[in-house]
């Protein structure tokens, strides 16, 4: 009943083969997966940490211009032009604040940047008494101190905000770091894998072949 053995020796290779199939078509799935993951991944690095980052820097280069201005303002020095350069500056803060709020951002961002909203419409009351006041020729030591406390309020958000991305990127790159640690380890598993089916395929081969009855050798005759 040798043909039975050839048979179940066939039968196993076809079925180690079939495992091989399915490893491969597996991997490449995983694969498949792993690469949507790492775009995702630096896609949302670019648009949610460095965009949000970059207006970060806007952000607080417009509110030092700011207070720059309103530090070396002088009594003789044009109030009406102090305050359209102050309102200019608005402008572009209120442009970069709605980019921002269009980027993704996490619970704790959300939370400081509602603050930042708050602490900068505040900052816009008390740069208009401040105003006022200048124009009224009154005392303004007050106002000024106010002004001034509002200004460091804001940047302080921004200086919050921006310890934020730092925190969110290296978690994302963190994330992508296990991404690719786990693919390789998956390659690793699935490269012994087909190594030791290799060996038994070959190995089923040989003992197949040496089944085989032996072909009766030709005796010349004398």
């Amino acid at each position: 009943m040798k043909w039975t053995y050839a048979i179940q020796q066939k039968t196993k290779v076809a079925l180690l083969l079939t495992i091989i199939l399915v490893l491969v078509l597996v991997k490449s799935i995983v694969d498949r997966r792993h690469v949507a993951q790492l775009g995702d991944s630096f896609s949302a690095v670019y648009e949610d940490r460095l965009l949000a980052e970059s207006y970060i820097y806007k952000l607080n280069n417009e509110f030092s211009q700011k207070k720059f201005l309103i530090d070396n303002f002088k009594k003789e020095d044009n109030k009406d032009a102090l305050n359209y350069k102050l309102q200019l500056h608005n402008t572009l803060l209120s442009g970069l604040i709605a980019d921002y709020e269009k980027t993704k951002l996490t619970p704790a961002e959300d939370i400081r940047f509602k603050a930042f909203k708050k602490n900068f419409a505040q900052n816009i009351v008390q740069e208009s008494k401040y105003i006022q006041q200048l124009q009224s020729d009154s005392s303004n030591t007050v106002s000024k101190e106010a002004l001034d406390k509002s200004i460091y309020m804001v940047m302080d958000d921004l200086r919050q905000l921006s310890n934020i991305q730092i925190t969110e990127g290296k978690r994302m790159t963190d994330d992508s770091k296990k991404i690719v640690a786990g693919s390789n380890v998956l390659s690793y598993f699935e490269a012994g894998l087909l190594f030791a089916i290799s060996i038994l395929i070959i190995g089923l081969i040989l003992a197949s072949k040496s089944m085989r009855p032996k072909q009766p050798q030709q005796h010349e005759l004398n």
